[in-house]
């Protein structure tokens, strides 16, 4: 079980310490292990799978983005 701190949360992700914190006070991200008093980690697991999931709904909008595209090309000239 690998544990990541905020800064390498934030560099796999691509988002900033405080948007990721904001995210998992809203349950848009996994919640952090407090492991002392003001040390808190990340399951490396949880954040490989939202980076994942991140990529596979970028892959499904570009892919429906060039389904859409061929429609609007074929209607116009055809």
């Amino acid at each position: 079980m690998k544990l990541l701190r905020i800064d390498q949360v934030a560099e796999l992700t691509g988002l900033s310490k405080k948007t990721s914190y904001h995210y998992m006070s809203t349950g848009q991200f996994s919640q952090c292990i407090k492991v002392g008093l003001r040390v808190s980690r990340w399951l490396g697991s949880d954040v490989a799978a939202r980076v994942e999931a991140k990529r596979r709904e970028k892959l499904e909008l570009n892919i429906y983005n060039l389904e859409t595209s061929y429609q609007v090309i074929n209607e116009i000239f055809n």
